[in-house]
């Protein structure tokens, strides 16, 4: 969804920037679009959108490959000392259903 280019002009120009950042927008200002979003609590919308930006500041693939370089795990790092320790929980269940194929 937030690859496509359609859905993507829903959104401002400055959250264009990736696909991981149209979807974080979506989640949190066009929930009209995303109405499986519709039964979640605002603080589970809040963990989406802020796994979806995770997601978009560090590739887990690429470190398993050892093909990050310093600065992105210093990204990691910097943004699980904001965060809540749940979207590092929720961000590695994505990563492994990702590396799984699901």
């Amino acid at each position: 969804l937030s690859k496509n280019s359609e859905f993507a002009k829903l959104c401002p120009p400055s959250e264009r920037r990736s696909p991981e950042t149209v979807l974080a927008f979506a989640v949190t200002e066009l929930q009209m679009y995303l109405p499986s979003l519709a039964s979640l609590p605002p603080d589970g919308t809040n963990y989406v959108a802020a796994t979806v930006r995770m997601l978009g500041e560090f590739s887990f693939p690429q470190f398993l490959q050892a093909e990050n370089n310093p600065h992105s795990v210093w990204m990691l790092q910097s943004v699980m000392k904001v965060e809540d320790p749940v979207i590092f929980k929720m961000f590695l269940l994505t990563q492994v259903c990702v590396l799984c194929g699901v």
